[in-house]
């Protein structure tokens, strides 16, 4: 869908306005949301009060790590009062400028191929007529097909935009856009022609944060570019930039900030995953044009107010988007680095649960596949010293935050949790980069492996319906690194808390059924979802995971049932409980995701989001599997005539997984006129079991007995 009104894609070779492009799924239709941008430079009298207590202490002693007591300051003596004073003053500072340079490197992706999204914020880029004091120059790449008649997919093209329209300057052949070299290249190219008195950058595509990086090019395995080579590419380019911004996924990271802090004086990116409509170009690329001195605050302020303006763009859940000062990334992370001192001593003084329930409860982005959450958030969440100090290191770097979820506040980090088999190559990638984080890194290693250690010493239970998961892999066995901590595990082998599996059994009560833990059982567990199971006669077909359930009033699980499950256009489909969140006007949401086959050519996800003021679910669109680990930016939405498979797993009465299956004729033929709806639905005369799955916070797993529903 077009982000304001018509648009259209100058033809190079006459220089004259082409037919208008339609996109298809770069967003939808804008909903109402509340949204916040807030200013760290006008400091707050709460955080102001907190740097004074924290300087005071700091003068000397030893640092209180018990988790209670005065907080120890992360950064002795420091004064962040007079940073956000200074930061303030910088970030507002208009430049003596005639001129500037942006360059914008676009990896097109599945982005472009599926859905025409980058054809759209060209368009966008044009409508700012850019070229009389603001050069815009283009890298494009990494695409299969672009939805223009302009742009080539077999190469790598660079083009000028200006009001006349879109030129081609140069084609280099065909490329890897996600290599350092590209990159640098293009860097050199773009300042050796358009010298300029500020120059800027934007990276455009799906974004994987810290351990996934930028981009996935099309044309090579959809390979991205990690935040080493892209440190690389920035450092050989030879140009330092008043601003980099990533129109991409994940990427407002403390790692990557600090990857490329010496190359550029501020970052613009996001937390959390972004629309597929992106940014918006028009008025920011105009403002520039009329005035390249802009100071970079208000340049940002318009970035970030249209990227959550509900016209321009498709909210669907959570959005963010944030202004951060590159200079401030030392003291963040020799800030993390005591912060993370601290937990270590909070953790070998027995603070896992702690700790790993602050992990747990932290704002999370990327659906928590990526393992970054929000650094402010955590630390108020953990009971360690030096949270105060934390935050206003933080607070000093992120100059404007623009979100509507709770709990984000600018800046993420990357806390391995879910996926220890990612640990080996994160450590290589913080160290390569030079963070200073050597308190990071071994906390972290001893947080995981107190972690895995609890798994180990036997926690959880098997699921009595499936002995050999659908697509199961070789498990990864931690104690096998050359960074798991046995020594620590070790001395936390009698402190380990378990639910105990024996029981995990339905009991009567009242006119229904329940499951009774302790409240100490009861605060290990992290996560709790129905599991439904269709009897066919011959083995069990899964229909999937949903999160909604309730505590009756002495606190114990209910355990209902009501006979319903998932349809798309009534029809029964899997469907797997994913994320609950809250934004931050207090309105609570969850998402889960359809898995289904498209065109019988790709796998890919539907989502579907409930929010707490609305009725039913509503379908988000879908996004693409990969095998890289960047995120999807977006959601993709169908076209007409699409055909869309849904597969269930199977399992015999023995457990074992047999194959995938459609039940009936499980298909959708797409009518745009139709759309997709979801809604509960009665499964009909089937017989079911169902029973609850529980994981704890050491990621063991537990499921209930079961209790049979005749049809």
């Amino acid at each position: 869908m077009f982000k304001g009104s018509k648009r259209r894609l100058a033809l190079t070779a006459s220089l004259i306005l082409g037919a208008s492009l339609v996109l298809s799924g770069c967003g939808g239709d804008g909903v109402e949301e509340t949204v916040v941008i807030k200013d760290n430079t006008e400091t707050s009298a709460a955080a102001s009060e907190a740097v004074g207590t924290d300087s005071a202490d700091s003068t000397g002693g030893a640092a209180d790590t018990s988790g209670s007591g005065r907080e120890a300051s992360a950064l002795p003596g420091t004064n962040y009062d007079a940073i956000k004073a200074e930061a303030a003053g910088k970030a507002s500072k208009v430049v003596n400028a005639d001129s500037m340079t942006l360059m914008v490197y676009i990896c097109g992706s599945n982005l472009e191929s599926d859905n025409g999204c980058a054809t759209g914020d060209i368009n966008e880029i044009l409508y700012g007529m850019p070229g009389h004091k603001l050069n815009v120059v283009l890298e494009t790449g990494g695409c299969k097909e672009w939805q223009n008649s302009v742009i080539s997919a077999d190469t790598v093209q660079r083009y000028y935009i200006d009001d006349n329209g879109l030129e081609l300057i140069e084609d280099i052949g065909k490329k890897q856009i996600t290599s350092k070299e590209t990159l640098s290249d293009f860097i050199k190219f773009a300042k050796d022609k358009y010298p300029a008195d500020r120059y800027g950058i934007i990276f455009w595509d799906h974004g994987g944060g810290t351990l996934g990086g930028f981009g996935g090019d099309e044309l090579y395995d959809d390979q991205a570019m990690d935040i080493i080579d892209l440190s690389a590419g920035l450092k050989d380019g030879g140009c330092h930039f008043d601003f980099v911004g990533f129109d991409c996924c994940l990427m407002a990271t403390a790692e990557n900030g600090v990857a490329i802090a010496p190359y550029a004086d501020y970052m613009i990116a996001s937390e959390e995953t972004e629309p597929g409509t992106g940014w918006y170009y028009t008025n920011f690329i105009s403002q520039l044009d009329k005035d390249p001195g802009t100071s970079i605050k208000d340049m940002a302020k318009t970035i970030i107010n249209d990227y959550l303006d509900e016209e321009n763009t498709y909210l669907g859940s959570g959005v963010t988007l944030s202004l951060i000062d590159l200079s401030r990334m030392s003291d963040v992370s020799k800030a993390l680095n005591d912060y993370m001192d601290a937990s270590e001593a909070f953790l070998v003084g027995g603070g896992f649960e702690t700790l790993s329930n602050a992990r747990y409860n932290a704002r999370s982005y990327g659906d928590d596949e990526f393992e970054q959450i929000d650094i402010i958030d955590y630390v108020e969440k953990a009971a360690v010293s030096g949270s105060e100090a934390m935050r206003a290191a933080v607070e000093s770097a992120v100059i404007l935050n623009g979100t509507n979820m709770s709990g984000s506040n600018g800046l993420a980090v990357y806390y391995p949790y879910y996926y220890p088999e990612y640990f080996s190559t994160m450590d290589y990638i913080t160290s390569t980069i030079g963070l200073d984080y050597s308190g990071y890194t071994t906390f972290f290693t001893d947080f995981v492996s107190v972690k895995e250690g609890g798994q180990s010493a036997g926690g959880g239970n098997s699921n009595p319906y499936a002995n050999v998961q659908a697509g199961q892999d070789e498990t990864f066995v931690t104690e096998d690194t050359d960074w798991y901590n046995s020594e620590l595990v070790s001395q936390y082998a009698d402190s380990y808390s378990y639910v105990d599996s024996s029981e995990l059994t339905i009991d009567e009560k009242g006119d229904g059924y329940v499951l009774k833990l302790s409240d100490d059982e009861w605060s290990l567990i992290t996560k709790v979802e129905l599991q439904v199971y269709a009897d066919l006669g011959d083995g069990y077909l899964f229909l999937g995971s949903d999160d909604s359930y309730h505590f009756d009033g002495d606190g114990d699980l209910a355990i209902e049932y009501d006979y319903s499950w998932i349809a798309l256009n009534d029809l029964l489909v899997p469907f797997y409980a994913d994320e609950r969140g809250e934004y931050i006007d207090g309105r609570t949401y969850s998402i889960g995701y359809v898995p289904a086959y498209l065109n019988d050519s790709k796998d890919v996800n539907i989502w579907l989001i409930w929010e707490s003021d609305a009725q039913g679910p509503k379908v988000l669109g879908y996004t693409t599997v990969t095998n890289n680990h960047v995120s999807n930016k977006g959601y993709s939405q169908f076209k007409n005539g699409d055909i869309i498979d849904f597969y269930f797993d199977f399992y015999d009465y023995d457990g074992y997984f047999e194959d995938q299956y459609k039940l009936n004729d499980s298909s959708i033929k797409y009518d745009e006129s139709k759309g997709l709806t979801a809604e509960y639905e009665l499964i009909g005369d089937i017989d079911t079991e169902i029973c609850y799955y529980l994981q704890d916070i050491y990621g063991n797993e537990y499921w209930t007995e079961t209790v049979r529903y005749s049809g």
